[in-house]
């Protein structure tokens, strides 16, 4: 999530968007007001977004209808749907898949960004031997 978050600050900054900084979960009240666009994005875990990004969208719906905003949603759903490797009926499925997490999303906030991108997940296993 965090070259996600590098890679689209960067992006933003190569095209003039002013103020980029992240905010993180330790940081439950942010000044949204004080940016021009606003970046919200969040991971999905067995089929949902984390609990915390759902309360911080609730928590700060009205400033961020007021502001221009994204929203990246990062899961191993996309990565299925962008995997060359499966069929044409399990990306399908998957890009399906993605949708309907995205629609639970912004009906359980009652949010609607100007900017949705789904990302590819991984997940990333260690192997301990002895």
């Amino acid at each position: 999530m965090r070259e996600i978050e590098v890679a689209l600050g960067r992006a933003a900054v190569a095209r003039g968007v002013p103020r980029v900084r992240a905010a993180t979960k330790t940081e439950p009240n942010p000044d949204l007001e004080s940016y021009d666009v606003i970046l919200v994005a969040g991971s999905v875990h067995i089929g949902r977004h984390e609990r915390e990004l759902v309360a911080f969208v609730k928590a700060h719906r009205e400033a961020l209808e007021r502001i221009p905003t994204a929203f990246v949603s990062v899961s191993l759903s996309q990565a299925g749907a962008e995997d060359l490797r499966r069929t044409a009926e399990q990306r399908a499925r998957a890009t399906s898949n993605v949708a309907g997490v995205l629609d639970a999303f912004f009906r359980k906030t009652g949010w609607r960004p100007r900017w949705v991108q789904p990302f590819a997940g991984a997940l990333l296993y260690t192997s301990t031997t002895s």
